[in-house]
């Protein structure tokens, strides 16, 4: 084997621009987190400062991953000595480094009444970038969960309203109307709802709370869908989403709301949207607060 192989990606020329972003996207890459193994795809990527010179080395970028994928992520300081490494390891060609992990993270989440435990994966994404110095990291995750439509709860009820009062004119008799209510005579009308999602993403500090930020923000939707459902769970959660119906714009703020009242409260942006069951399109709200739209 020869004594030395020819670094093509370090030619020089006056010709070769510098470039915002080099780099690689949809590694596998193995992650620990928080006693659980999750199987992320990775996009990591340096600038080209130096004016002409040809390229980068695209596998110092994935040797930075792969020690990454060693340690135990338990917070951001890991993502910083990456990106960290990823600038070093251009040797004075890059000041810049960006890197986004997508996986799916699993959590096993009770019923509501049965008291059976099944799995649900929750798509999240670690973003962080190393610019000038300067370190920030990003937590993105995706809530799906089922929103009834009030305006349609409204016209339902109105609809068995009027029912009962022409099934039971004059005099009530308790027995009867139990028995019309648990009849099909008894549901004139169904409020209309759909799944949802909620795409949150939030400015981070030192840690990495995906499970606590799942929890608070399922508690506050109140209607997160289910995993391992019987007919007890499935009656109940019919009652929380007769007792919690949600516009677009009410989970929207919901969200906002709760995040801002929460430690997890700093930058952060929410999109929404209901998948519509009435109709042929979705409904989307947005708000945001420090982080920019997109």
């Amino acid at each position: 084997m020869p004594s030395s192989l020819p670094d093509v990606a370090r030619q020089q020329d006056p010709c070769y621009r510098p470039l915002d972003q080099v780099g690689m996207s949809g590694l596998a890459l193995p992650l620990h987190l928080d006693g659980a193994l999750v199987l992320a795809k990775a996009d990591v990527s340096v600038n080209l400062g130096q004016a002409g010179t040809k390229g980068i080395h695209m596998s110092r970028l994935h040797l930075a991953l792969e020690a990454l994928s060693e340690q135990l992520l338990y917070g951001v300081k890991p993502l910083h000595h990456c990106l960290d490494q990823c600038v070093n390891s251009q040797q004075g060609s890059a000041d810049s480094a960006r890197l986004r992990l997508a996986f799916d993270y699993p959590l096993r989440r009770p019923s509501l009444v049965s008291g059976h435990r099944g799995w649900k994966a929750y798509p999240i994404a670690l973003e962080a970038e190393l610019a000038k110095g300067r370190f920030r990291a990003w937590l993105q995750l995706t809530l799906p969960y089922s929103s009834t439509c009030p305006c349609s709860a409204a016209l339902a009820r109105q609809l068995v309203a009027a029912d009962f009062a022409q099934q039971f004119p004059g005099s009530l008799d308790k027995e009867a109307v139990l028995a019309w209510l648990q009849s099909p005579e008894g549901v004139a009308a169904t409020p209309h709802s759909q799944r949802s999602e909620a795409q949150i993403t939030v400015s981070l500090g030192d840690n990495l709370p995906i499970a606590p930020l799942i929890d608070l923000l399922e508690s506050a939707l109140k209607t997160p869908v289910q995993t391992l459902v019987k007919r007890e769970d499935e009656q109940a959660f019919a009652r929380l989403n007769g007792r919690h119906p949600l516009f677009v714009e009410d989970a929207a703020r919901t969200l906002a709301q709760t995040l801002e009242q929460s430690p997890f409260g700093g930058d952060f942006r929410v999109r929404v949207v209901h998948k519509e069951s009435l109709h042929a399109h979705d409904a989307v709200a947005e708000i945001s607060q420090g982080l920019p739209d997109g």
